[in-house]
């Protein structure tokens, strides 16, 4: 599920990355179909990532514990359903009819190196400006992990293996990985107060605790980031 998820991000980030090359509408329903397939896979994951992130949080509470664990199957039971039917196996024969399209790619580009280094430049001065702005707020930190996740999935395609592109990836890897860290630990502060509101006040003190250090490890991490932009402009 997990996977999926990944990859399903990833050829939209690759889509929006060549969209140069690509026939506009194909790749506009490409992209929405792979959208609409991983949005299917949210509650199922979200509630596994929840139950996941709860037992290091409070391991001996087993009372909340199987309350998530339930939430958990149903969303599990759900998403099988939706995959058995018929919807689904069309959604998936669409999403393979338009990749194996020669349409798709409207015009081969004469430099094939040249568009990756264009496009490597373009993703990352969009990356720099969303991490120069200094988000804050929460959803405005979403929307810059978002942005990082796409440039990462980028540079993992295009990036050759010099020592300054593959420290360009772990530091895109280690800020995505602090900010997925704090979301996670936000979003299970949530999923707590809807699901077991009787819960002690210590779990949201400790998650709060984790979103915090989590979003000083982004501070630090994103100085080194910037820093090596710079070197590299």
């Amino acid at each position: 599920m997990h996977r999926v998820r990944v990859d399903a991000r990833r050829l939209r980030a690759l889509l929006r990355a060549f969209a140069p090359v690509l026939d506009p509408g194909r790749a506009r329903r490409y992209e929405r179909g792979l959208r609409d397939l991983a949005a299917e896979l949210d509650a199922a994951r979200d509630a596994e990532v929840a139950l996941a992130n709860f037992g290091t949080l409070a391991p001996s509470a087993s009372a909340a514990r199987a309350r998530l664990g339930a939430e958990s199957r149903r969303a599990r039971r759900a998403l099988s359903r939706r995959m058995q039917s018929r919807a689904w196996r069309e959604r998936l024969r669409g999403l393979r009819r338009i990749a194996a399209e020669e349409a798709l790619v409207a015009t081969a580009p004469r430099r094939l190196d040249r568009l990756l280094a264009r496009t490597i430049v373009q993703e990352r001065r969009r990356a720099a400006r969303a991490l120069e702005r200094r988000p804050h707020r929460a959803h405005a930190l979403h929307r810059l992990r978002i942005a990082l996740k796409r440039m990462r999935y980028v540079a993992d395609e295009c990036f050759g293996d010099t020592p300054e592109e593959a420290a360009e990836i772990e530091g895109l890897r280690a800020l995505q990985d602090s900010l997925g860290e704090w979301h996670d630990a936000r979003r299970l502060r949530a999923v707590l107060r809807a699901q077991v509101p009787q819960g002690p006040r210590r779990w949201r003190k400790r998650l709060r605790e984790r979103e915090r250090r989590m979003l000083a490890r982004y501070r630090r991490r994103r100085r080194r980031l910037l820093d090596l932009w710079r070197a590299l402009a």
